[in-house]
């Protein structure tokens, strides 16, 4: 049999800085049934929210909601089919701002300044034509890095929308997928606990049952066995009339418990001799009429 190998984290979490924005990276899980990622940013409060800020199937993710100067903490799970989930460890980082114009701007002044003093009008030209150039192309950089910051942002965006809505559509797959399963292993656990429930319950009703009646047994045997020591003790104890004295013989029995029980009785009435003799019955005899 196959074992399923356990659900693995993401690999290391790197957090690029931007302008209003950071950039996380990671490397793919190395689990098989992995499917997704979903990203967790921790609370202003420190806490760690249960609903992921977002899912996604790609090893990159821009978080465009951020303000520059503050620390951003992040973590990154693995998901399989099923939505079972393995946490990266965690990551942290700061949007910053980019320079201004007006830093350049004030750089420009000050070098303007100095060559003023040094070199008169015609460095102030040169330095005014040189300030001029320096400045265009400090513009210019700063607008091709400003579109493109603005462009990266606004591709972000629609990238994490068609993510989003791609990661939707898994998601109700994959919820099929489980239900199916669902049903399937509930189905067959029913199946095999009411088997194995009916067997055991089989096994404890039939010890249940020798116990019960092997007790019951016991008595009623005990019972017989008391009933048949006193019939045999006493010859029949239920006919006895206990009004009466009564002459009896014994003889020996084959009961190891009760050696000797009751052959014969006979109820000696008031005013009459009895003696042994061959003639009578059992070898008991009685006088023919009473004794005064």
């Amino acid at each position: 049999m196959t074992t399923q190998p356990s659900l693995q984290p993401p690999g290391p979490v790197t957090v690029q800085a931007g302008d209003g924005q950071l950039t996380l990276r990671w490397s793919a899980s190395p689990s098989p049934q992995a499917v997704a990622y979903r990203i967790y940013r921790r609370s202003p409060d420190g806490t760690w929210p249960a609903q992921a800020m977002e899912g996604t199937t790609h090893l990159e993710y821009a978080d465009l909601e951020v303000q520059n100067g503050v620390v951003y903490a992040y973590r990154i799970a693995t998901v399989d089919a099923q939505g079972a989930m393995s946490m990266a460890q965690e990551a942290s980082g700061m949007a910053v701002a980019a320079p201004s114009l007006s830093a350049a701007s004030e750089g420009l002044g000050s070098i303007a300044k100095r060559t003023a003093i040094l070199a008169g009008v015609l460095v102030l030209v040169a330095g005014g034509l040189g300030g001029f150039v320096y400045g265009k192309s400090s513009g210019e950089k700063a607008g091709e890095t400003s579109g493109e910051t603005a462009g990266d942002k606004a591709g972000y965006k629609k990238g994490a929308a068609e993510v989003q809505a791609q990661y939707a559509k898994g998601a109700s797959g994959y919820k099929t997928i489980y239900d199916a399963g669902y049903s399937a292993g509930s189905k067959s656990g029913k199946a095999v606990g009411k088997a194995e429930g009916k067997a055991e319950g089989e096994k404890k009703g039939q010890e249940v049952g020798f116990e019960e009646g092997k007790d019951s047994g016991k008595k009623a045997g005990q019972v017989q066995g008391e009933k048949d020591a006193y019939a045999l003790a006493l010859g029949g104890y239920a006919t006895w009339d206990s009004g009466l004295p009564y002459l009896v013989n014994v003889k020996a029995t084959d009961q190891p418990d009760m050696p000797y029980g009751i052959n014969n009785r006979h109820a000696m009435q008031s005013g009459y001799d009895y003696y042994l003799c061959s003639s009578g019955k059992d070898g008991v005899c009685r006088s023919k009429k009473a004794v005064k």
